[in-house]
């Protein structure tokens, strides 16, 4: 979590305007409905094959919102999920995301 928090504590301090946050689809919760979007990432505990990576990126989404409420609205400061998986056509191989 440290490197989340140095990223954004320096585009705090050194005026970045705009900031997108990459998180990973297993910050969802374990036991959730279908289809799932953003609001949902907090309504539950993540599974737990997953759960201190998954907290740890669920972090990111908080501190994002903390610093704009601390800014005001001189920043803007997205997370958005992302396919855990990208795999190559007719291949085997995946690649973590």
């Amino acid at each position: 979590m440290q490197i989340n928090d140095n990223l954004l504590e320096a585009c705090a301090k050194y005026g970045v305007k705009k900031t997108i946050s990459c998180l990973s689809t297993c910050i969802f919760p374990d036991k959730t409905t279908y289809p799932i979007d953003e609001t949902m990432v907090h309504n539950g505990p993540p599974h737990f094959s997953n759960y201190g990576y998954a907290y740890a990126k669920r972090m990111i989404d908080v501190l994002n919102q903390v610093l704009v409420v601390m800014l005001g609205h001189v920043v803007e400061i997205i997370s958005v999920p992302v396919r855990d998986r990208l795999i190559e056509t007719g291949s085997s191989r995946a690649c973590s995301g």
